[in-house]
């Protein structure tokens, strides 16, 4: 998996037993982070994809998979549920679409519309759990590759 380390992810592979619909399934899961730039800064997304046994024939399932500080921004790339929903996955094909190509996709869509913020109040452990969407917040707020969080209170405005 030497893409992996091309674009600075860090995935851990997991072989985990899904029960979905009274039926038990051995998946690989991928988990680690895509790095993404928004507003000239870089953020990292926490993401989780389950390879089926049918891969790469099938498309991966993906979700995000926020840390208890962050909040899900639903889109029309993200349900409320965190999963990842894009036309790549809709219309895979094997060979033409691979992870790499997914990566790129993700990278290119989360630039533009990042799916996750962080809570407002890290203090309220329910809003972690909350789902915005795109339209009710008027800025983003993410972790920083510092891992900071991004406030204007912290930042300097040229």
């Amino acid at each position: 998996m030497n893409f992996l380390n091309f674009f600075s992810f860090s995935f851990a592979c997991n072989f985990l037993t899904v029960f979905n619909d009274g039926t038990a399934k051995t998946l690989v899961c991928l988990t680690g982070t895509i790095k993404v730039f928004f507003n000239g800064k870089l953020y990292n997304i926490p993401v989780s994809l389950w390879l089926r046994e049918s891969y790469p024939r099938t498309a991966p399932i993906c979700y995000l998979k926020p840390t208890r500080e962050m909040v899900v921004v639903t889109s029309k790339h993200v349900n409320s549920n965190g999963e990842i929903l894009m036309p790549y996955l809709d219309e895979w094909r094997h060979p033409q679409c691979d992870l790499h190509g997914l990566i790129h996709v993700m990278m290119t869509v989360f630039s533009e519309i990042p799916p996750l913020r962080m809570c407002l109040d890290p203090e309220d452990t329910s809003s972690a759990h909350k789902v915005q969407t795109f339209e009710e917040f008027s800025h983003v707020t993410l972790d920083t590759e510092d891992d900071l969080p991004f406030s204007e209170h912290n930042e300097t405005i040229c």
